[in-house]
């Protein structure tokens, strides 16, 4: 079974393909940069707020839904901490463990003693980011971390509506970004495609805040195109603490001398 392949389609490839309304209007022509704000210092803005965030624990909820089938719920706890350590449990008929410590990303089955796993030096930045801890955190920014050119194009509902273009544009022709100036958080990611078409959404439905500078999202939804169905997947976060020391003897999935170990791509083909 290609146990990390398949996460990576149903957790990642969810920011690159979908089939859900449009936030932004993609029809609308790009308006000239806002006075107000320019790229480099909304990015700046952006990043200094998702860094004071470096530590969360909590429980995890995620729930699929393919099509018209029965959703799959999945019901468990996380523990991440920057840069690189995560570990996610999930409980119920099947009981399953994603871990990360920015060397190796795993997904361990107890009730077989198996695991899958993939080496880090072999992942491009992009699945390094939404396999490991970078979601959880919201900063979809960092996908865009190099060769892109930005701009400011319009003020949508309150929000700045910052548009990235990469330099070698393949799938996608572009992405806009939803931030909120009052608190500097992402609300929405579109990507378009060289039609100008909506191939992906990400929304931020709702974030846990911890006085005035601390944000991290407790609700997000990721439609995708997979296969010719749609899949909406849902994460829920509850009982989030933020901030707080966290051992590393946390993030050890409770393998054992007897596990069987498989190497694994994310790449691999089906």
């Amino acid at each position: 079974m290609k146990h990390i392949r398949r996460l990576y389609t149903t957790i990642v490839i969810g920011f690159l393909a979908g089939g859900c309304p449009a936030f932004f209007c993609s029809t609308a022509p790009a308006h000239a940069e806002s006075p107000a704000y320019r790229p480099d210092d909304v990015i700046a803005r952006v990043h200094e707020t998702y860094d004071r965030v470096y530590s969360a624990s909590g429980l995890i909820t995620r729930i699929i839904e393919v099509d018209d089938k029965e959703p799959d719920i999945l019901n468990g706890r996380f523990a991440i901490k920057k840069p690189d350590h995560m570990l996610v449990e999930f409980m119920g008929k099947l009981r399953y463990f994603n871990g990360y410590d920015g060397i190796t990303f795993r997904v361990y089955f107890p009730e077989e003693n198996r695991g899958y796993y993939q080496e880090t030096n072999r992942m491009k930045s992009l699945e390094k980011f939404v396999l490991g801890p970078g979601p959880y955190f919201g900063n979809m920014l960092k996908l865009a971390d190099s060769g892109f050119t930005f701009e400011i194009t319009d003020h949508y509902q309150g929000n700045l509506v910052l548009k990235a273009t990469p330099g070698n544009p393949l799938k996608i022709a572009y992405i806009l970004f939803g931030i909120d100036p009052k608190s500097w958080t992402i609300g929405v990611v579109e990507y378009f495609d060289k039609n100008n078409e909506l191939v992906s959404q990400t929304r931020f439905n709702s974030f846990r805040t911890f006085g005035n500078n601390l944000f991290i999202p407790t609700s997000v939804t990721t439609t995708t195109l997979e296969g010719g169905g749609l899949v909406v997947e849902k994460t829920l976060l509850t009982r989030v603490e933020l901030n707080i020391p966290i051992e590393e003897e946390v993030f050890r999935i409770p393998s054992d001398n007897r596990t069987e170990w498989i190497a694994s791509s994310v790449r691999e083909k089906p």
